[in-house]
């Protein structure tokens, strides 16, 4: 099949309704449609029209895979490039796997690793936990127990439906304290 611009901008509204879905983030959108158009082009070069199937359903499998693909390598803050997942799973795997006995008790790596707790982290812990309820002090006390609760804060988190039926309020309202709340805390209170 030969791509041209007319193609693309003819098929353009497959990689505009898919990037829609994932591009809640405004700072993203670009480079989700971006990666959209890479998978439509790469869909053009691989369509077989002989085999039945509508291009643009085709292209939609290719259109999100490369959304995905890009969502995976960008979205945490030590990025994996998302093929190296699988080959750190069989380190992750072997994790109770004995390493030697000593004195008749078997250790294993679970046993060597730590969890990443130490005083400094703790402290860091702590002191963060002080300002956010520092910070959470300055709401009202029904917008404190509102944001306690469905976040977990010094208790378990609730999902919001619950957390407006323990309060007597409508979800509707508890969603809007809620987003109120988060305008609040962005600014500083």
């Amino acid at each position: 099949m030969t791509i041209d611009n007319q193609f693309i901008k003819e098929h353009a509204y497959i990689v505009r309704t898919i990037a829609r879905q994932y591009g809640k983030v405004n700072n993203q959108r670009e480079d989700l449609l971006q990666e959209g158009y890479i998978g439509l082009i790469e869909a053009a070069k691989r369509y077989d029209p002989t085999t039945g199937v509508q291009f643009a359903s085709y292209a939609s499998w290719w259109v999100r895979k490369y959304i995905r693909e890009y969502m995976l390598n960008n979205s945490q803050i030590v990025r994996l490039p998302a093929k190296t997942k699988d080959y750190y799973k069989p380190l992750t795997e072997d994790i109770e796997t004995p390493l030697y006995e000593e004195e008749g008790d078997v250790i294993r790596y679970a046993d060597i690793l730590t969890d990443g707790t130490t005083a400094e982290t703790d402290l860091i812990r702590q002191e963060e936990h002080q300002r956010l309820m520092d910070m959470i002090e300055k709401l009202s006390p029904r917008e404190q127990q509102i944001i306690q609760q469905i976040y977990g804060i010094d208790c378990e988190a609730v999902p919001m439906k619950e957390v407006a039926k323990r309060m007597g309020l409508s979800y509707d309202r508890v969603k809007k304290i809620h987003a109120k709340c988060l305008r609040k805390l962005s600014k500083g209170c």
